[in-house]
C-alpha cells in the first residue's frame, strides 16, 4: 500500500510531485494511505491555524482544550478534561485545506485511504497522575485510585478525539472519501508490555474490566513490534516483541469480537538507524549484536518479521526507518520484509494458514510477563511459543535467550488435523530441533535464522518443509 505524506494543514497545494502519484493510483484503483504526526497537535501549537496562529492554544481557561495546572493556568499539554469543541474545529480545519481538496479531484474514487496518524501528541498520560490537572482535582478531588484515574481519563479521551476524527470526516469534500477514509492510529492498541513489570498499568489505560479503549474511536491500529533501541528489548531473549506480541492475541480477540472489520497492521523497526547515524547512537541494535558475538543481518530480519506476522496476521506491514538514513543501507531488510509478505500469497500452503489457520496456545507453560495481571485476564491464552529441545529449563527472567521461536496455526478436526510449524533461530542455525505440536507430538526439524516452514500431517504423520522459507 503506497504510503503518502498527509497534506500540510492550511495549504492549498499539495507537494509537487503529488499528481503523478496519485493519477498513478487512480489508474490502479489502488488504494493508499497518507501519514502525518499528531493532527491533534494543532491545538497546542504556535503556528495553526495559518490565519490566526495559535488560535487554540491561546483560548481562556474554560474554552481550552489543554491541560489546567494547579493555578489555573493553561498548559501546553492536551487534557482529557479540558473543551471539547476545539477538538473538532481542529480536525475539520486539517482536511478543509485546498490541498485535500486537491487529492480529492485527483482521485475522486478511491476504495480505501487510511489516515495514518502518529499519535504521539503530547497529552496528560497515566503516568503522570490525572490529578495535576485542575479540572479534575474540582471535580474528583484527589483520594481516588491509580485506577479509577485511568478510567475517567480513558473516557475523556474517547469524546475528544471522536470529536477529532468526525471534524476530520465533515472537512473532507468529497462522498466517496468520507465513506472510504479509515483513521488508524499508531499503537492504538492494547499494551504489549501487558505484565512485564509492576509499573506497567501506569503505562496504560488499563483498569480491571477493560486493557485498551482506543478501538472504540479508531479504525484501526498500527502496532509497534520494535527491538527499540532505547530499551533492553531484543530479538532472542524473552524481552522481546515476538514474546510482547504474543499479548496482542487475546486482546485483538476482544476487540474483533466487537468490531470485525478493525484495521490492525504492524509497524516493525529493528532498532537500527543506519551506518551515519550509528556513529552517533550506542544504542543500536546491530552493533548490540556485534558486542555480544554475534551477526545482524537481512536473513535474521526476515525471522524476526514473519514471526510478528504470522502471530498477529496484520492487514498490513509497515517498516519505520529514520527518514534520513539512505535506503541504501537498509535495502536487503527491506527486500526481506517484502518476500515475507509476498510469501504468504505465493505459496498455496501459507496463503490457506493465513487464511483459515487457528493459532495453537501452548498450555503448559504460562507467558514470563504475570506482573499485577487482572483478574479477569488471568486464564486467557497469551503464551503460543511451543515447547522445544532447546528450551533453556526453570523460570525464565528477562535476560533468558530463547535460541529457537516458534509457533504453529492448525487446520482441520481431530484425526484430520494439519498444522503449519513457523520456527526461527536468530543468532544461529540448529538442526534436528525436536518441538512439541500440543494435543499431538513431537516433531523434529531445521531452524535457521531466516525462518522456515513445516507442514505436519496428522492423517500419515508426514512433516515437510514448505517451500517459501527464506
Amino acid at each position: 500500500m503506497p504510503n503518502l505524506p498527509m497534506p500540510e494543514p492550511g495549504t492549498s497545494v499539495y507537494k509537487s510531485d503529488g499528481l503523478k502519484i496519485i493519477q498513478k493510483l487512480a489508474q490502479w484503483g489502488a488504494p493508499f494511505s497518507l501519514r502525518a504526526d499528531q493532527w491533534e497537535e494543532l491545538l497546542y501549537s504556535k503556528d495553526y491555524p495559518v490565519n490566526q496562529p495559535g488560535k487554540w492554544r491561546n483560548l481562556p481557561a474554560h474554552e481550552s482544550p489543554l491541560m489546567l495546572s494547579a493555578d489555573g493556568k493553561v498548559a501546553p499539554k492536551l487534557s482529557p478534561f479540558g473543551a471539547v469543541d476545539p477538538w473538532y474545529e481542529a480536525g475539520e480545519y486539517y482536511t478543509g485545506s485546498g490541498s485535500f481538496d486537491q487529492l480529492q479531484r485527483w482521485y475522486p474514487d478511491p476504495p480505501l485511504v487510511i489516515l495514518l496518524s502518529n499519535n504521539e501528541a503530547r497529552r496528560l498520560k497515566p503516568k503522570d497522575g490525572a490529578s495535576i490537572d485542575k479540572r479534575y482535582v474540582d471535580q474528583y478531588g484527589t483520594t481516588h485510585s491509580p485506577a479509577f484515574e485511568r478510567e475517567v481519563m480513558a473516557e475523556g479521551y474517547l469524546e475528544r478525539y471522536r470529536a477529532l476524527l468526525k471534524g476530520m470526516k465533515d472537512g473532507l469534500q468529497s462522498e466517496a472519501w468520507k465513506e472510504h477514509s479509515l483513521m488508524v492510529g499508531y499503537n492504538a492498541v492494547g499494551p504489549s508490555h501487558f505484565g512485564r513489570w509492576g509499573g506497567w498499568p501506569r503505562y496504560s489505560f488499563a483498569t480491571e474490566e477493560q486493557i485498551d479503549p482506543w478501538y472504540h474511536v479508531w479504525g484501526g491500529a498500527s502496532a509497534s513490534y520494535y527491538t527499540n533501541d532505547w530499551n533492553a528489548s531484543t530479538d532472542y531473549q524473552v524481552f522481546s516483541p515476538q514474546v510482547e506480541a504474543m499479548n496482542w492475541v487475546f486482546m485483538l480477540e476482544e476487540v474483533y469480537r466487537e468490531k470485525p472489520d478493525f484495521w490492525f497492521e504492524l509497524s516493525i523497526w529493528d532498532g537500527n538507524w543506519g551506518n551515519t547515524k550509528s556513529k552517533e547512537k550506542k544504542t543500536d541494535k546491530a552493533g548490540f549484536y556485534q558486542r555480544a558475538g554475534q551477526q545482524w543481518s537481512a536473513e535474521r530480519y526476515a525471522g524476526f518479521v514473519q514471526y510478528g506476522m504470522w502471530l498477529t496476521t496484520p492487514r498490513v506491514v509497515r517498516e519505520f526507518k529514520g527518514h534520513s538514513v539512505p535506503r541504501a543501507e537498509f535495502a536487503g531488510e527491506f527486500e526481506a520484509l517484502v518476500a515475507a509478505v509476498d510469501r504468504v500469497w505465493e505459496n498455496p500452503i501459507l496463503t490457506a494458514f493465513w487464511r483459515k489457520g487457528a493459532l495453537v496456545p501452548n498450555r503448559t507453560r504460562q507467558h514470563p510477563y504475570q506482573v499485577k495481571i487482572p483478574s479477569k485476564w488471568k486464564n486467557v491464552d497469551r503464551w503460543f511459543m511451543l515447547n522445544t529441545s532447546l528450551d533453556k529449563p526453570g523460570k525464565w527472567s528477562l535476560k533468558t535467550e530463547i535460541p529457537v521461536f516458534t509457533q504453529a496455526r492448525v487446520i482441520g478436526e481431530k484425526g484430520h488435523r494439519e498444522w503449519l510449524l513457523y520456527a526461527h533461530a536468530p543468532v544461529q542455525s540448529y538442526q534436528d530441533v525436536q518441538v512439541e505440536i500440543p494435543e499431538y507430538d513431537t516433531v523434529t526439524v531445521d531452524v535457521t535464522p531466516g525462518g522456515n516452514f513445516y507442514l505436519i500431517r496428522e492423517q500419515d504423520r508426514s512433516v515437510t518443509a514448505v517451500t517459501g522459507s527464506f
